[in-house]
């Protein structure tokens, strides 16, 4: 899985090291596999930053559609 992804950092401190969870789904509607990863950038305090071309990894061969979330990341300095 190959994505882009649009991080915008509403807060007045900057967030780093942003974990991403990804829940794939067949077309039947049932949750069939998911993964994580983690983008090893820093967003500064009220910017957007455009990840392109993110590696999830692989994904299961039957998944239609796919849904993410940022699910941890590091306050930076």
């Amino acid at each position: 899985m190959i994505a882009d992804f649009t991080i915008t950092n509403k807060n007045s401190f900057s967030i780093k090291d942003i974990g991403i969870s990804c829940e794939h789904y067949a077309q039947s509607g049932t949750r069939i596999d998911s993964n994580q990863n983690t983008i090893y950038q820093t967003v500064g305090a009220g910017k957007t930053k455009k990840i392109k071309d993110f590696n999830m990894g692989f994904i299961h061969s039957q998944a239609a559609s796919s849904s993410c979330k940022v699910t941890n990341l590091v306050i930076g300095n």
